[in-house]
């Protein structure tokens, strides 16, 4: 059976990474609407996430790379 964000029974406690807050707000097509249903949940406190300063701070660098490039029309490899 494949895991996924969406068979996480209620009440757990889960960290999230970067990758779920940058899937949720660049839209990526598969992953997107996976983590915003998570990320929904963790809102309305069916379960409860928790993150760090670090992930924090690599989702901003990250998105702020993505903005650039898109800006930029270059490549966020030709950005960094």
């Amino acid at each position: 059976m494949k895991n996924s964000l969406n068979d996480l029974p209620s009440e757990k406690v889960v960290y999230v990474d970067s990758n779920i807050f940058i899937y949720d707000t660049t839209g990526h097509p598969k992953y997107a609407p996976s983590c915003s249903k998570f990320l929904d949940r963790i809102e309305s406190g069916e379960i409860t996430g928790i993150t760090s300063i670090l992930t924090i701070s690599e989702t901003v660098h990250k998105l702020s790379i993505i903005e650039l490039s898109s800006k930029m029309k270059e490549r966020p490899v030709s950005i960094i």
